[in-house]
Protein backbone atom coordinates (compact mmCIF):
# COMPACT_ATOMS: atom_id res chain seq x y z
CA UNK A 1 0.00 0.00 0.00
CA UNK A 2 3.00 2.43 0.43
CA UNK A 3 4.21 1.64 -2.23
CA UNK A 4 1.84 2.72 -4.47
CA UNK A 5 0.93 5.48 -2.49
CA UNK A 6 4.50 6.64 -2.98
CA UNK A 7 4.44 6.13 -6.44
CA UNK A 8 1.20 7.93 -6.93
CA UNK A 9 2.61 10.96 -4.96
CA UNK A 10 5.78 11.09 -7.21
CA UNK A 11 3.85 10.38 -10.26
CA UNK A 12 1.31 13.70 -9.39
CA UNK A 13 4.98 15.55 -8.81
CA UNK A 14 6.21 14.89 -12.25
CA UNK A 15 3.06 15.67 -13.90
CA UNK A 16 2.38 18.81 -12.00
CA UNK A 17 6.08 20.17 -13.36
CA UNK A 18 4.00 21.09 -16.95
CA UNK A 19 2.83 23.89 -18.11
CA UNK A 20 -0.82 24.60 -19.25
CA UNK A 21 -1.78 28.40 -19.35
CA UNK A 22 -4.41 30.85 -20.48
CA UNK A 23 -3.16 33.35 -23.00
CA UNK A 24 -4.40 35.85 -25.27
CA UNK A 25 -2.83 38.20 -27.52
CA UNK A 26 -4.96 41.50 -26.80
CA UNK A 27 -5.16 44.26 -29.18
CA UNK A 28 -3.81 47.54 -27.98
CA UNK A 29 -6.88 49.79 -28.04
CA UNK A 30 -5.67 53.25 -28.84
CA UNK A 31 -9.24 54.43 -29.33
CA UNK A 32 -11.81 52.87 -27.20
CA UNK A 33 -15.21 53.39 -26.60
CA UNK A 34 -15.13 52.72 -22.80
CA UNK A 35 -18.89 53.58 -21.37
CA UNK A 36 -22.43 54.65 -22.55
CA UNK A 37 -21.98 58.15 -24.39
CA UNK A 38 -17.99 57.39 -24.91
CA UNK A 39 -17.11 59.59 -21.94
CA UNK A 40 -18.26 60.62 -18.40
CA UNK A 41 -19.08 64.31 -19.90
CA UNK A 42 -21.52 61.84 -22.52
CA UNK A 43 -20.65 63.95 -25.55
CA UNK A 44 -21.37 60.92 -27.92
CA UNK A 45 -17.61 61.99 -29.47
CA UNK A 46 -15.37 59.21 -30.15
CA UNK A 47 -11.27 59.45 -31.11
CA UNK A 48 -11.32 57.18 -33.75
CA UNK A 49 -11.52 57.25 -37.59
CA UNK A 50 -14.39 56.00 -39.12
CA UNK A 51 -14.72 52.96 -41.12
CA UNK A 52 -14.95 54.06 -45.17
CA UNK A 53 -17.65 50.94 -46.07
CA UNK A 54 -19.88 48.86 -44.39
CA UNK A 55 -17.73 45.44 -44.80
CA UNK A 56 -17.75 43.20 -42.00
CA UNK A 57 -14.61 42.11 -40.36
CA UNK A 58 -16.53 39.43 -38.21
CA UNK A 59 -19.93 38.59 -36.30
CA UNK A 60 -20.22 36.52 -33.18
CA UNK A 61 -23.17 34.49 -32.49
CA UNK A 62 -24.44 34.98 -28.94
CA UNK A 63 -25.95 31.60 -27.93
CA UNK A 64 -29.26 31.84 -25.40
CA UNK A 65 -31.91 33.59 -25.07
CA UNK A 66 -30.31 36.69 -23.63
CA UNK A 67 -30.34 40.11 -26.15
CA UNK A 68 -26.68 42.22 -25.50
CA UNK A 69 -28.10 45.25 -24.60
CA UNK A 70 -25.09 47.19 -24.74
CA UNK A 71 -21.07 47.39 -25.86
CA UNK A 72 -18.40 48.90 -24.68
CA UNK A 73 -14.97 48.20 -26.13
CA UNK A 74 -11.65 48.83 -24.21
CA UNK A 75 -7.77 46.76 -23.88
CA UNK A 76 -9.05 44.93 -26.90
CA UNK A 77 -12.09 43.23 -26.11
CA UNK A 78 -15.93 44.01 -26.52
CA UNK A 79 -17.56 43.84 -23.25
CA UNK A 80 -21.73 42.43 -24.42
CA UNK A 81 -23.91 43.26 -21.23
CA UNK A 82 -27.03 41.01 -21.24
CA UNK A 83 -30.03 40.45 -18.74
CA UNK A 84 -28.54 38.75 -15.78
CA UNK A 85 -25.05 38.73 -17.35
CA UNK A 86 -21.98 39.72 -19.57
CA UNK A 87 -19.99 38.00 -22.05
CA UNK A 88 -15.97 39.26 -23.52
CA UNK A 89 -15.10 39.09 -27.16
CA UNK A 90 -11.54 39.66 -28.48
CA UNK A 91 -11.80 42.87 -30.28
CA UNK A 92 -9.56 41.72 -33.16
CA UNK A 93 -11.39 38.19 -33.89
CA UNK A 94 -14.60 37.48 -32.33
CA UNK A 95 -13.30 35.10 -30.26
CA UNK A 96 -15.14 34.12 -26.65
CA UNK A 97 -13.13 34.73 -24.02
CA UNK A 98 -14.62 34.88 -20.89
CA UNK A 99 -18.52 35.61 -18.93
CA UNK A 100 -19.57 36.59 -15.78
CA UNK A 101 -22.90 36.52 -13.77
CA UNK A 102 -24.84 39.27 -11.75
CA UNK A 103 -28.03 41.16 -11.68
CA UNK A 104 -31.16 40.24 -14.20
CA UNK A 105 -34.63 40.01 -12.59
CA UNK A 106 -38.06 41.46 -13.40
CA UNK A 107 -35.85 44.17 -15.85
CA UNK A 108 -32.59 42.65 -15.89
CA UNK A 109 -28.64 44.34 -16.47
CA UNK A 110 -29.06 48.04 -17.98
CA UNK A 111 -25.41 48.92 -19.81
CA UNK A 112 -21.61 49.05 -18.84
CA UNK A 113 -18.32 50.99 -18.00
CA UNK A 114 -14.79 49.83 -18.38
CA UNK A 115 -11.97 51.43 -16.36
CA UNK A 116 -8.67 49.86 -15.11
CA UNK A 117 -9.27 46.34 -15.79
CA UNK A 118 -12.38 46.67 -13.89
CA UNK A 119 -16.03 46.07 -15.55
CA UNK A 120 -19.20 47.71 -14.12
CA UNK A 121 -23.06 47.66 -15.25
CA UNK A 122 -26.19 48.89 -13.40
CA UNK A 123 -29.33 46.53 -12.57
CA UNK A 124 -32.85 46.65 -12.13
CA UNK A 125 -35.93 44.91 -10.88
CA UNK A 126 -39.31 46.72 -11.50
CA UNK A 127 -41.19 44.43 -9.25
CA UNK A 128 -39.18 43.98 -6.17
CA UNK A 129 -37.86 47.50 -6.77
CA UNK A 130 -34.39 46.98 -6.46
CA UNK A 131 -31.40 48.79 -7.98
CA UNK A 132 -27.53 47.50 -7.99
CA UNK A 133 -24.15 48.30 -9.08
CA UNK A 134 -21.73 45.82 -9.64
CA UNK A 135 -17.65 45.41 -10.36
CA UNK A 136 -16.49 42.74 -12.17
CA UNK A 137 -12.73 41.90 -12.72
CA UNK A 138 -13.10 42.04 -16.90
CA UNK A 139 -10.14 38.85 -17.15
CA UNK A 140 -11.28 36.62 -15.01
CA UNK A 141 -14.98 37.68 -15.05
CA UNK A 142 -15.10 37.09 -11.22
CA UNK A 143 -17.46 39.43 -9.19
CA UNK A 144 -15.13 41.96 -6.86
CA UNK A 145 -18.32 44.22 -5.10
CA UNK A 146 -21.86 45.23 -5.48
CA UNK A 147 -23.86 48.24 -4.15
CA UNK A 148 -27.56 48.13 -3.50
CA UNK A 149 -29.93 50.75 -4.15
CA UNK A 150 -32.99 49.51 -2.95
CA UNK A 151 -35.59 50.33 -3.24
CA UNK A 152 -34.12 52.69 -5.57
CA UNK A 153 -34.25 51.60 -9.19
CA UNK A 154 -31.53 52.27 -11.94
CA UNK A 155 -32.86 53.16 -15.12
CA UNK A 156 -29.13 54.28 -17.22
CA UNK A 157 -26.05 53.23 -17.31
CA UNK A 158 -23.08 54.17 -14.61
CA UNK A 159 -21.21 57.10 -15.34
CA UNK A 160 -17.29 55.79 -14.49
CA UNK A 161 -15.04 59.23 -13.74
CA UNK A 162 -11.42 59.44 -11.77
CA UNK A 163 -12.11 55.92 -9.88
CA UNK A 164 -15.68 56.63 -8.93
CA UNK A 165 -18.38 55.29 -10.16
CA UNK A 166 -21.98 57.42 -10.30
CA UNK A 167 -25.70 57.12 -10.10
CA UNK A 168 -29.39 58.29 -9.75
CA UNK A 169 -32.10 56.20 -8.48
CA UNK A 170 -35.70 56.52 -9.13
CA UNK A 171 -36.71 57.12 -5.03
CA UNK A 172 -34.48 60.43 -5.69
CA UNK A 173 -31.29 59.98 -4.85
CA UNK A 174 -27.65 60.62 -6.45
CA UNK A 175 -24.83 57.88 -5.47
CA UNK A 176 -21.12 57.94 -5.00
CA UNK A 177 -19.10 55.01 -4.71
CA UNK A 178 -15.86 55.11 -4.75
CA UNK A 179 -13.44 51.40 -4.68
CA UNK A 180 -16.78 49.95 -4.35
CA UNK A 181 -17.73 51.62 -0.73
CA UNK A 182 -20.27 54.41 -0.69
CA UNK A 183 -18.73 57.59 -0.88
CA UNK A 184 -22.50 59.90 -0.51
CA UNK A 185 -25.74 60.05 -1.62
CA UNK A 186 -27.73 63.16 -2.78
CA UNK A 187 -31.48 63.44 -1.92
CA UNK A 188 -32.54 65.69 -5.13
CA UNK A 189 -36.61 67.06 -6.11
CA UNK A 190 -37.91 63.42 -8.11
CA UNK A 191 -36.84 60.80 -9.62
CA UNK A 192 -33.55 60.35 -11.69
CA UNK A 193 -33.83 58.74 -14.96
CA UNK A 194 -30.65 59.83 -17.17
CA UNK A 195 -26.88 59.12 -15.98
CA UNK A 196 -25.64 61.86 -14.35
CA UNK A 197 -22.57 63.73 -16.08
CA UNK A 198 -19.16 64.29 -14.86
CA UNK A 199 -16.52 66.98 -15.94
CA UNK A 200 -13.58 67.02 -13.30
CA UNK A 201 -15.36 67.94 -10.28
CA UNK A 202 -18.52 69.14 -12.19
CA UNK A 203 -21.63 66.62 -11.41
CA UNK A 204 -24.77 67.46 -13.48
CA UNK A 205 -27.87 65.28 -13.01
CA UNK A 206 -31.11 66.30 -14.84
CA UNK A 207 -34.30 65.40 -12.70
CA UNK A 208 -38.41 64.33 -12.68
CA UNK A 209 -38.87 67.54 -10.65
CA UNK A 210 -38.26 69.60 -13.78
CA UNK A 211 -34.60 70.97 -13.03
CA UNK A 212 -31.05 70.36 -14.14
CA UNK A 213 -28.74 70.32 -10.97
CA UNK A 214 -25.08 70.61 -10.93
CA UNK A 215 -22.79 69.96 -8.02
CA UNK A 216 -18.63 70.36 -7.23
CA UNK A 217 -17.84 66.57 -6.39
CA UNK A 218 -14.11 67.47 -5.55
CA UNK A 219 -14.67 66.95 -1.60
CA UNK A 220 -15.94 64.56 0.86
CA UNK A 221 -19.66 65.78 -0.04
CA UNK A 222 -21.56 67.22 -3.29
CA UNK A 223 -21.42 71.03 -2.86
CA UNK A 224 -24.42 72.94 -4.86
CA UNK A 225 -23.41 74.64 -7.35
CA UNK A 226 -27.11 75.83 -9.17
CA UNK A 227 -29.92 74.93 -10.94
CA UNK A 228 -31.58 75.23 -13.95
CA UNK A 229 -35.18 75.45 -14.43
CA UNK A 230 -36.42 73.59 -17.40
CA UNK A 231 -40.44 73.63 -16.95
CA UNK A 232 -40.69 69.61 -17.56
CA UNK A 233 -39.08 66.25 -16.95
CA UNK A 234 -35.54 66.25 -17.59
CA UNK A 235 -35.12 62.00 -18.96
CA UNK A 236 -33.08 62.93 -21.77
CA UNK A 237 -29.31 62.74 -21.21
CA UNK A 238 -27.15 65.77 -19.96
CA UNK A 239 -23.82 66.46 -21.67
CA UNK A 240 -21.03 68.55 -20.64
CA UNK A 241 -18.73 69.85 -23.29
CA UNK A 242 -16.18 72.99 -23.03
CA UNK A 243 -17.45 76.09 -21.27
CA UNK A 244 -21.32 74.75 -21.82
CA UNK A 245 -23.75 71.84 -20.55
CA UNK A 246 -26.33 71.07 -22.89
CA UNK A 247 -29.91 69.42 -21.99
CA UNK A 248 -33.07 68.57 -23.18
CA UNK A 249 -36.64 69.12 -22.20
CA UNK A 250 -39.65 66.45 -23.12
CA UNK A 251 -41.57 69.52 -24.65
CA UNK A 252 -38.38 69.55 -27.99
CA UNK A 253 -36.12 72.29 -26.38
CA UNK A 254 -32.33 72.16 -26.54
CA UNK A 255 -30.57 74.31 -23.92
CA UNK A 256 -26.80 75.20 -23.49
CA UNK A 257 -26.10 76.77 -20.21
CA UNK A 258 -22.78 78.42 -19.06
CA UNK A 259 -21.29 75.47 -17.10
CA UNK A 260 -20.47 77.91 -14.45
CA UNK A 261 -23.54 79.92 -13.29
CA UNK A 262 -26.54 77.47 -15.54
CA UNK A 263 -27.45 80.96 -17.25
CA UNK A 264 -28.94 80.60 -20.49
CA UNK A 265 -26.58 80.81 -23.31
CA UNK A 266 -28.68 79.95 -26.23
CA UNK A 267 -31.92 77.61 -27.16
CA UNK A 268 -33.44 75.66 -29.70
CA UNK A 269 -36.84 74.28 -30.46
CA UNK A 270 -37.25 71.48 -32.34
CA UNK A 271 -40.38 70.86 -35.09
CA UNK A 272 -41.63 68.30 -32.92
CA UNK A 273 -43.01 68.68 -29.18
CA UNK A 274 -41.42 65.72 -27.99
CA UNK A 275 -38.09 64.60 -26.49
CA UNK A 276 -34.49 65.05 -28.20
CA UNK A 277 -31.22 62.93 -28.40
CA UNK A 278 -28.10 65.06 -28.81
CA UNK A 279 -24.21 64.35 -29.46
CA UNK A 280 -21.72 67.23 -29.17
CA UNK A 281 -18.59 66.80 -31.48
CA UNK A 282 -16.54 69.29 -33.58
CA UNK A 283 -17.80 72.46 -32.62
CA UNK A 284 -21.77 70.93 -33.80
CA UNK A 285 -24.64 69.78 -31.96
CA UNK A 286 -26.23 66.85 -33.19
CA UNK A 287 -30.31 66.48 -32.42
CA UNK A 288 -32.49 63.95 -32.99
CA UNK A 289 -36.25 64.22 -32.88
CA UNK A 290 -38.00 61.37 -30.88
CA UNK A 291 -41.12 61.90 -31.47
CA UNK A 292 -43.09 58.68 -31.14
CA UNK A 293 -44.24 56.29 -34.19
CA UNK A 294 -42.79 55.50 -37.83
CA UNK A 295 -42.31 58.27 -40.26
CA UNK A 296 -39.62 61.23 -40.97
CA UNK A 297 -37.65 62.15 -37.92
CA UNK A 298 -35.64 64.64 -38.72
CA UNK A 299 -31.54 65.19 -37.40
CA UNK A 300 -30.02 69.01 -37.56
CA UNK A 301 -26.82 69.81 -37.13
CA UNK A 302 -26.30 73.46 -35.17
CA UNK A 303 -23.05 75.21 -33.59
CA UNK A 304 -22.21 75.15 -30.51
CA UNK A 305 -20.54 79.22 -30.17
CA UNK A 306 -23.48 81.07 -31.73
CA UNK A 307 -25.46 84.75 -30.81
CA UNK A 308 -27.15 84.75 -27.57
CA UNK A 309 -30.74 83.79 -28.19
CA UNK A 310 -33.21 81.46 -28.50
CA UNK A 311 -33.75 79.89 -32.00
CA UNK A 312 -36.51 77.92 -33.60
CA UNK A 313 -36.35 74.97 -36.77
CA UNK A 314 -36.78 77.62 -38.89
CA UNK A 315 -34.43 79.88 -37.91
CA UNK A 316 -31.22 79.51 -40.18
CA UNK A 317 -28.29 80.73 -37.91
CA UNK A 318 -27.83 77.95 -35.90
CA UNK A 319 -28.14 75.23 -38.33
CA UNK A 320 -25.37 74.03 -40.49
CA UNK A 321 -27.27 71.14 -42.12
CA UNK A 322 -30.25 69.34 -41.32
CA UNK A 323 -32.54 66.26 -42.50
CA UNK A 324 -36.39 66.39 -42.28
CA UNK A 325 -36.54 62.60 -44.37
CA UNK A 326 -34.21 60.63 -41.39
CA UNK A 327 -35.84 57.72 -40.54
CA UNK A 328 -37.61 57.21 -36.79
CA UNK A 329 -35.47 54.60 -34.36
CA UNK A 330 -32.55 56.35 -33.33
CA UNK A 331 -31.86 56.25 -29.63
CA UNK A 332 -28.67 58.15 -29.47
CA UNK A 333 -26.31 59.28 -31.89
CA UNK A 334 -22.29 58.46 -32.28
CA UNK A 335 -20.07 60.67 -33.70
CA UNK A 336 -15.94 60.00 -34.80
CA UNK A 337 -13.77 60.14 -37.26
CA UNK A 338 -15.89 63.17 -39.01
CA UNK A 339 -18.87 60.69 -39.28
CA UNK A 340 -22.11 60.57 -37.69
CA UNK A 341 -23.81 56.98 -36.96
CA UNK A 342 -27.36 55.98 -35.89
CA UNK A 343 -29.82 53.15 -35.89
CA UNK A 344 -33.25 53.29 -37.52
CA UNK A 345 -36.48 51.07 -36.29
CA UNK A 346 -36.11 48.70 -39.24
CA UNK A 347 -32.46 47.75 -38.05
CA UNK A 348 -30.57 49.84 -40.22
CA UNK A 349 -26.97 51.36 -39.32
CA UNK A 350 -26.21 54.84 -41.35
CA UNK A 351 -23.03 56.48 -41.73
CA UNK A 352 -23.27 60.22 -42.43
CA UNK A 353 -20.66 62.96 -42.95
CA UNK A 354 -21.33 64.73 -39.97
CA UNK A 355 -19.59 68.19 -41.06
CA UNK A 356 -22.10 68.18 -44.63
CA UNK A 357 -24.61 65.26 -43.37
CA UNK A 358 -24.26 63.41 -46.71
CA UNK A 359 -24.78 60.02 -46.72
CA UNK A 360 -21.76 57.52 -46.66
CA UNK A 361 -23.35 54.09 -46.22
CA UNK A 362 -25.67 52.00 -44.45
CA UNK A 363 -25.31 48.36 -42.71
CA UNK A 364 -28.43 46.32 -42.33
CA UNK A 365 -28.78 43.95 -38.83
CA UNK A 366 -31.61 41.46 -37.86
CA UNK A 367 -32.79 43.54 -35.44
CA UNK A 368 -30.43 45.96 -33.48
CA UNK A 369 -30.44 46.20 -29.83
CA UNK A 370 -27.57 48.56 -29.33
CA UNK A 371 -26.59 51.71 -30.45
CA UNK A 372 -23.46 51.44 -32.46
CA UNK A 373 -20.11 52.74 -31.09
CA UNK A 374 -17.10 53.47 -32.97
CA UNK A 375 -13.13 52.08 -31.40
CA UNK A 376 -10.29 51.39 -32.86
CA UNK A 377 -11.48 52.46 -36.54
CA UNK A 378 -14.26 49.61 -36.34
CA UNK A 379 -18.22 50.20 -35.97
CA UNK A 380 -20.02 47.59 -33.16
CA UNK A 381 -23.00 46.86 -32.87
CA UNK A 382 -25.52 44.02 -31.75
CA UNK A 383 -29.00 42.56 -32.71
CA UNK A 384 -30.97 39.61 -31.24
CA UNK A 385 -28.61 37.04 -31.80
CA UNK A 386 -25.30 38.70 -32.69
CA UNK A 387 -22.06 41.14 -32.91
CA UNK A 388 -21.09 42.78 -35.79
CA UNK A 389 -17.20 44.25 -35.94
CA UNK A 390 -17.42 46.65 -39.19
CA UNK A 391 -13.89 47.77 -40.76
CA UNK A 392 -11.02 46.50 -41.87
CA UNK A 393 -9.02 43.56 -40.46
CA UNK A 394 -6.77 44.67 -37.75
CA UNK A 395 -2.87 44.46 -38.01
CA UNK A 396 -1.89 40.97 -36.41
CA UNK A 397 -0.71 41.21 -32.63
CA UNK A 398 2.52 40.16 -31.10
CA UNK A 399 2.69 38.85 -27.76
CA UNK A 400 5.45 37.27 -25.51
CA UNK A 401 4.39 34.32 -23.04
CA UNK A 402 6.31 33.68 -20.11
CA UNK A 403 6.23 29.56 -19.30
CA UNK A 404 7.67 27.65 -16.97
CA UNK A 405 8.27 24.18 -17.98
CA UNK A 406 8.96 21.54 -15.29
CA UNK A 407 10.65 24.27 -13.36
CA UNK A 408 12.85 25.80 -16.31
CA UNK A 409 11.73 29.36 -17.81
CA UNK A 410 11.12 30.12 -21.83
CA UNK A 411 9.28 33.25 -23.44
CA UNK A 412 7.61 32.19 -26.87
CA UNK A 413 6.41 35.05 -28.69
CA UNK A 414 3.66 34.72 -30.97
CA UNK A 415 2.15 36.93 -34.23
CA UNK A 416 -1.52 36.16 -35.06
CA UNK A 417 -4.41 37.36 -36.56
CA UNK A 418 -6.55 34.96 -34.23
CA UNK A 419 -6.74 34.71 -30.51
CA UNK A 420 -4.07 32.16 -28.73
CA UNK A 421 -5.17 30.16 -25.75
CA UNK A 422 -4.76 27.36 -23.57
CA UNK A 423 -0.65 26.59 -24.29
CA UNK A 424 -0.26 23.79 -23.47
CA UNK A 425 3.68 21.57 -22.54
CA UNK A 426 2.44 18.63 -20.76
CA UNK A 427 4.03 16.37 -23.46
CA UNK A 428 6.74 17.87 -23.76
CA UNK A 429 8.57 14.78 -21.93
CA UNK A 430 6.79 12.03 -23.74
CA UNK A 431 5.98 12.90 -27.16
CA UNK A 432 7.95 16.11 -27.74
CA UNK A 433 4.50 17.85 -28.50
CA UNK A 434 3.18 21.49 -26.97
CA UNK A 435 -0.20 22.56 -28.58
CA UNK A 436 -2.23 25.85 -28.05
CA UNK A 437 -5.67 26.70 -29.35
CA UNK A 438 -6.16 29.75 -31.91
CA UNK A 439 -9.80 30.80 -32.54
CA UNK A 440 -11.25 33.37 -34.86
CA UNK A 441 -14.38 34.45 -37.15
CA UNK A 442 -12.95 35.80 -39.92
CA UNK A 443 -11.33 34.65 -42.96
CA UNK A 444 -7.96 33.58 -43.26
CA UNK A 445 -5.66 32.59 -39.78
CA UNK A 446 -2.29 33.04 -39.46
CA UNK A 447 0.34 32.61 -36.56
CA UNK A 448 4.02 33.26 -36.38
CA UNK A 449 5.26 31.56 -33.49
CA UNK A 450 9.28 32.23 -32.11
CA UNK A 451 10.29 29.15 -29.92
CA UNK A 452 14.00 28.68 -28.43
CA UNK A 453 15.18 25.60 -29.46
CA UNK A 454 15.98 24.31 -26.07
CA UNK A 455 11.78 24.01 -25.32
CA UNK A 456 11.69 21.79 -28.16
CA UNK A 457 13.79 20.43 -30.78
CA UNK A 458 13.35 20.57 -34.42
CA UNK A 459 12.94 19.31 -37.28
CA UNK A 460 9.03 20.64 -36.61
CA UNK A 461 5.47 18.55 -37.58
CA UNK A 462 3.40 21.12 -37.65
CA UNK A 463 -1.15 20.44 -37.58
CA UNK A 464 -4.08 22.39 -36.82
CA UNK A 465 -7.04 20.83 -36.11
CA UNK A 466 -5.44 17.29 -36.65
CA UNK A 467 -4.41 18.14 -40.50
CA UNK A 468 -1.59 19.95 -42.27
CA UNK A 469 -1.84 23.93 -42.35
CA UNK A 470 -3.07 25.43 -45.62
CA UNK A 471 0.77 26.21 -45.27
CA UNK A 472 3.69 26.40 -43.39
CA UNK A 473 7.90 26.98 -43.00
CA UNK A 474 10.27 27.18 -40.29
CA UNK A 475 13.27 29.60 -40.25
CA UNK A 476 16.23 29.88 -38.18
CA UNK A 477 16.15 33.54 -36.33
CA UNK A 478 19.34 33.24 -34.69
CA UNK A 479 21.57 29.87 -33.19
CA UNK A 480 19.04 29.60 -30.26
CA UNK A 481 15.91 30.38 -31.49
CA UNK A 482 13.41 29.39 -34.73
CA UNK A 483 10.05 31.16 -36.28
CA UNK A 484 7.10 28.29 -37.14
CA UNK A 485 5.20 30.32 -39.53
CA UNK A 486 1.18 28.64 -40.50
CA UNK A 487 -1.86 29.72 -42.10
CA UNK A 488 -5.25 27.85 -41.69
CA UNK A 489 -8.57 28.12 -41.82
CA UNK A 490 -9.40 31.73 -40.05
CA UNK A 491 -13.28 31.13 -39.04
CA UNK A 492 -13.20 28.60 -35.84
CA UNK A 493 -11.72 27.10 -33.11
CA UNK A 494 -8.71 24.78 -33.44
CA UNK A 495 -5.67 22.97 -31.61
CA UNK A 496 -2.23 24.00 -33.38
CA UNK A 497 0.34 21.07 -32.62
CA UNK A 498 4.15 21.57 -32.91
CA UNK A 499 6.28 18.20 -32.57
CA UNK A 500 9.74 18.16 -32.23
CA UNK A 501 12.21 15.09 -33.53
CA UNK A 502 14.54 15.48 -30.80
CA UNK A 503 14.00 14.75 -27.25
CA UNK A 504 15.13 18.64 -25.04
CA UNK A 505 18.34 17.38 -23.15
CA UNK A 506 17.47 19.95 -20.46
CA UNK A 507 14.00 18.01 -19.61
CA UNK A 508 15.43 14.45 -19.89
CA UNK A 509 18.12 14.96 -16.53
CA UNK A 510 15.10 16.14 -13.97
CA UNK A 511 12.92 13.69 -15.52
CA UNK A 512 15.48 10.76 -15.22
CA UNK A 513 16.46 11.84 -12.03
CA UNK A 514 12.42 11.91 -10.81
CA UNK A 515 12.06 8.20 -12.48
CA UNK A 516 15.38 6.91 -10.91
CA UNK A 517 13.82 8.51 -7.54
CA UNK A 518 10.91 6.88 -8.22
CA UNK A 519 11.98 3.22 -9.22
CA UNK A 520 14.91 3.40 -6.22
CA UNK A 521 11.77 4.20 -3.41
CA UNK A 522 9.45 1.26 -5.24
CA UNK A 523 12.12 -1.08 -5.13
CA UNK A 524 13.25 -0.60 -2.01
CA UNK A 525 9.78 -0.28 -0.37
CA UNK A 526 9.36 -3.67 -1.98
CA UNK A 527 12.38 -5.33 -0.71
CA UNK A 528 11.05 -4.09 2.98
CA UNK A 529 7.98 -5.38 2.47
CA UNK A 530 9.27 -8.65 1.48
CA UNK A 531 11.76 -9.05 4.20
CA UNK A 532 8.92 -8.29 6.80
CA UNK A 533 6.90 -11.09 5.17
CA UNK A 534 10.08 -13.48 5.76
CA UNK A 535 10.53 -12.46 9.48
CA UNK A 536 6.79 -13.30 10.00
CA UNK A 537 7.16 -16.70 8.17
CA UNK A 538 9.61 -17.57 10.56
CA UNK A 539 8.15 -16.45 13.49
CA UNK A 540 10.87 -13.14 14.57
CA UNK A 541 8.59 -10.44 14.37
Amino acid sequence: MKSRLTFSLLTLLLLASTSVMQAYAWYDSATPWSQNQHDSQHTCMGTSTAPSSNSTLWKYWSEGDAKARHLVVSDGRVFAIQGGSFFVLDETTGAFVVSGTGGGGYGGNIAGAYANGKLYYTSYDYIYGRGTVYCFNATTGSQLWTNDTSPGQIQHAPTVSNNRVYVGTLNNYTYCFEDGVLKWHRKLGGPIYPAPAVDGDLLCVGCDDGRLYAFNVAGAQPVSLWNFTVGTVVRSSVTIQGDKVYCTSENGYLYALNRTNGHIVWSWKSQGGFGLTIAVAYGIVYVGDMRPGWGNHPISALYTNVTAGNYTYADSEPRIWSDTSAVYGYHGFTVSGNVLFYQSADSIIYARNALTGVHLWSYKCIYITTVPIVADGHVFCADDRQIYCIGPSYPPVTNTYNLDVYGQPFNVTARTNSTIGNIDTSDLATTKNMSFTVESSRGTGMCNITLPNSLIGGPYVLKVGGQAPWSSSTTAVNATHSALYLTYNGTGKYVVEITGATAVPEFLAPIAILVWGILTLTVVTMRKRRLMLSRREWGQV
